[in-house]
């Protein structure tokens, strides 16, 4: 994974930090969205092993999505690390 490489040039640490929390809150929301659609039973009558794939096929999504979630959050620690670095100057935005 490739981080933002901070520099003088580019946009300031703690607003690329706030960035990525917005993104973290987003996929934090989406999970309690998924978690919330987890298939059930009663919605695929048709036999016990469709709906078995379908709740596979569902967590799978979960998973794809927690991983992105880790991947993001890799990302905000690089940039909380470099807003630290920084010193309050560039924190005082947050």
């Amino acid at each position: 994974m490739k981080l933002p490489i901070i520099n003088l040039n580019g946009t300031k640490a703690s607003i690329l930090l706030e960035q990525q929390i917005q993104v973290i809150q987003d996929l934090r929301l989406a999970l309690g969205s998924l978690a919330e659609s987890t298939p059930h039973g009663r919605d695929y009558p048709v036999e016990d092993s469709y709906w078995r794939a379908a709740r596979q096929e569902h967590f799978a999504r979960m998973i794809k999505v927690r991983e992105i979630l880790l991947e993001v959050e890799s990302i905000a620690e690089h940039c909380s690390d470099a807003v630290a670095a920084r010193g309050f100057e560039d924190s005082a935005v947050l």
